[in-house]
């Protein structure tokens, strides 16, 4: 379906919201707007021709009476207790904890009624407002005077037109003022919404660059850690083949240290046994070497005496003697000369 300007249509306007229209004249509601307690908005001039102080939608009074649950809002006082005609807000008195004063000094709403009563206070001339109408022949702000339950004054329509007109304008000016300061406070929440878009979309840029690096980062560490992985398990195998060695080589020398324990053992007897064999073979040796020279001095002693009788055999014959002679004969020996050469020599038969 199109929607053609020359047909009288248009499309919607963006950031325009439609009016709402009020419930008594059914008109858009642009200008001299007033909300009541009930939350229900008119034209204050709606309101105006209404006769009594009900609300023409809900038939809400807008007297608030005392209920066993009203309590100031902050510290929760059930006594002198006071609702601001703008907002709702339920606070305390003056002669409390003053709560329903610092509410007017936080948004500036002026007007506040007192619970169960009928007196309206304005923070901003420090006085009773409730009792302030509009003279209907001058125009001009006079006290009311109320005589209570019993007044059976003929005017009083024309003095209750006269209050309600007051308490219109009064809550339509407060609305008004009310509405330039949350304008204000919407217009610094747009403000403030759009420096922390700005903001936000500044940090979420920085966390998308964080977020890259880290996955960059991320990527770079998961192909050192497969290299590591790679390496790891050649260096395993290595340990392996290198605890197998190990183990061998553990098991040759505990082959080796038993080996050589028994050598050693064997050592220590065949030294042992060579040490007596050496004794005997020293004594054996001295042995022979005594019997050697035993033996050596016995063969002089034969040699000497094999000398001896050759040489007197020889002596015999050239001096002639005969064996008998010989035989009986004795040997006599002299002394032996000087000479080193000589030697002793005994004779035998």
């Amino acid at each position: 379906m199109q929607t053609r300007e020359e047909a009288g249509g248009s499309l919607p306007v963006d950031a325009l919201t439609e009016l709402p229209t009020c419930a008594v004249c059914l008109e858009r509601m642009d200008d001299g707007v007033l909300t009541i307690l009930c939350n229900h908005t008119f034209h204050a001039k709606c309101l105006e021709q209404w006769a009594d102080t009900t609300c023409p939608v809900c038939r809400h009074g807008q007297t608030p009476e005392i209920t066993p649950d009203q309590k100031c809002s902050d510290c929760g006082k059930t006594t002198d207790l006071w609702i601001c005609l703008i907002c709702g807000n339920i606070g305390c008195g003056r002669y409390a904890e003053a709560h329903a004063y610092r509410h007017f000094e936080a948004t500036s709403h002026t007007f506040t009624l007192q619970i169960g009563g009928e007196r309206v206070w304005d923070y901003a001339g420090d006085n009773y407002v409730h009792r302030l109408i509009q003279n209907a022949s001058d125009g001009k702000m006079v006290e009311f005077q109320r005589d209570g339950a019993n007044q059976t004054d003929v005017n009083g329509d024309e003095k209750m037109e006269a209050i309600q007109l007051e308490y219109t304008c009064l809550l339509t000016n407060q609305l008004e003022k009310q509405r330039t300061y949350f304008e204000n406070k919407l217009a610094d929440a747009e403000r403030r919404f759009g420096n922390f878009e700005k903001m936000a979309q500044a940090q979420m840029e920085d966390l998308e660059r964080q977020v890259n690096q880290a996955v960059a980062e991320c990527e770079r560490l998961k192909k050192e850690l497969s290299t590591s992985e790679h390496q790891r398990q050649g260096l395993e195998k290595k340990h392996l083949s290198v605890q197998h060695k190990l183990n061998k080589a553990l098991g040759e020398l505990s082959e080796e240290r038993a080996i050589n324990k028994l050598l050693r053992d064997d050592q220590n007897k065949w030294t042992e046994k060579v040490n007596n064999l050496e004794m005997k073979n020293d004594a054996l040796h001295e042995k022979f070497t005594a019997t050697v020279n035993e033996l050596n001095e016995q063969v002089r002693d034969l040699m000497l005496h094999f000398e001896a009788q050759n040489k007197f055999n020889e002596t015999a014959e050239q001096e002639g003697f005969t064996q008998k002679e010989l035989q009986e004969g004795t040997v006599l020996v002299g002394e032996a000369h000087n000479s080193p050469n000589s030697r002793k020599r005994r004779g035998k038969k």
